[in-house]
């Protein structure tokens, strides 16, 4: 009889849109249950009267017959037959350490495999073929192009940009193809790093397993061991190279890099463009420097949006709709310095939170680039980037435009 509530609600396997019926047996469970075959190959020394103990399943499968019974129930009969037979206990103990190896030499070529594979992905980087269109994001990630320059390529419409475009503009950026193919394969190489690290420790951890165990390592792998440590102990070596020459080049210069009749010339000009952009990193950081400790802030009098009030003066949404904002161009500097003065104790204490702020905005600038001694002196190391200033900076412009044309209009 159907079940009450009407058509869909029974709980068997028919055409009605019920709940499917669903077997807990543990011999429609996957890993519950082992065949006969399987048992004994797994614990060597079971026969087939030790199983005969057992309750099990009869299946049939392409006109044979054998024997299901369930995992626990073989185990359970392996630790018995263990306890009385010390021979079955030696093979099984046996048996447990050649899965081991097989599973430790598993592991480890897994982890070469995946090595080989990054080297070689990082040697030859892939790259999306011609006459695909892609996203403005995964133009800047293939192609190592920033905002502006994508900006500056046509794109493909509302698709995104093709990708030859991208190729051509990014082989011109870079110098030619190969100049892209390097800038391409030491982008891969910094995105790839940790994904190595984890599977060079994977290697010493199968490694270790399998002379934990006895058994130590074949000639083959022996040899890529030796030539891992190798080229690892290679790379340490020239980043502490690169760091000692570093540390040096801002104040001396190498002698053997320059020879020839003009050696001395050319160690006084590397000497000089040296010193011209240690002085432009130390005007920079005393800029930074007297940012965090003066914040600017700007006059009173003038009106800014919602965003540009909780940066410069530090308040949350819930206390800007507290103060009243002027109908058409934001919030009035006064009103929102008095508020934040309230809020932070006094002018003191204001300008200690905005010095706080500020110089977590200035940590990234504050932080010295290298000196690149091979670039010549620049004869204007700090042009205004905007040489023509709106007098009304804060204004955006589309309210400029709201403003001429209401002064048009009223005219």
């Amino acid at each position: 009889p159907r079940a009450k509530g009407g058509r869909g609600r029974g709980r068997g396997r028919g055409r009605g849109r019920g709940t499917p019926f669903v077997s807990r047996s543990a011999y429609t469970t996957k890993g519950a249950t082992m065949s006969e075959k399987t048992a004994m190959k797994t614990y060597p020394g079971l026969t087939e009267a030790d199983l005969a103990t057992l309750t099990g399943q009869l299946r049939f499968s392409r006109g044979n017959q054998y024997m299901l019974y369930k995992t626990s129930d073989v185990e359970q009969l392996v630790r018995e037959k263990r306890e009385r037979d010390p021979a079955f206990a030696e093979q099984c103990i046996a048996a447990e350490k050649k899965r081991e190896i097989k599973d430790a030499r598993l592991d480890l070529k897994r982890a070469e495999d995946k090595i080989t594979e990054i080297e070689r992905r990082i040697e030859d980087p892939p790259l999306p073929e011609d006459g695909q269109q892609m996203s403005r994001t995964q133009a800047k990630r293939h192609y190592c192009l920033t905002d502006e320059e994508v900006k500056g390529i046509p794109s493909a419409g509302r698709h995104g940009w093709e990708t030859a475009d991208l190729r051509r503009f990014a082989e011109i950026k870079f110098g030619g193809h190969d100049g892209f193919r390097v800038r391409r394969s030491e982008f891969q190489t910094r995105t790839s790093r940790r994904e190595l690290k984890e599977a060079h420790e994977s290697v010493e951890r199968a490694t270790q397993h399998l002379i934990d165990l006895g058994v130590g390592l074949s000639k083959k792998a022996a040899a890529k061991r030796a030539k891992r440590e190798a080229a690892a102990n290679a790379s340490a070596n020239k980043r502490r190279k690169t760091s000692a020459s570093y540390v040096n080049q801002t104040t001396t210069a190498s002698t053997a890099s320059f020879s020839g009749p003009n050696a001395e010339e050319d160690k006084k000009a590397y000497v000089q463009n040296a010193r011209l952009e240690l002085k432009r990193a130390e005007e920079e950081i005393a800029q930074i420097k007297k940012r965090i400790t003066e914040p600017p802030l700007p006059p009173d009098g003038q009106h800014i949006s919602k965003t540009q009030a909780r940066k410069i003066f530090c308040l949350t949404d819930e206390e800007l709709n507290v103060i009243t904002p002027s109908a058409t161009f934001g919030y009035l500097t006064s009103d929102l310095r008095i508020y934040a003065e309230i809020k932070f104790g006094g002018v003191d204490g204001f300008r200690l939170r905005r010095s706080k702020y500020q110089s977590r905005a200035s940590a990234k600038a504050g932080r010295n680039p290298k000196p690149n001694p091979n670039l010549t002196p620049d004869p204007n190391p700090h042009p205004d980037p905007n040489p023509h200033p709106d007098p009304n900076p804060n204004r955006s412009s589309r309210r400029r435009a709201q403003t001429r044309s209401a002064a048009r209009r009223s005219s």
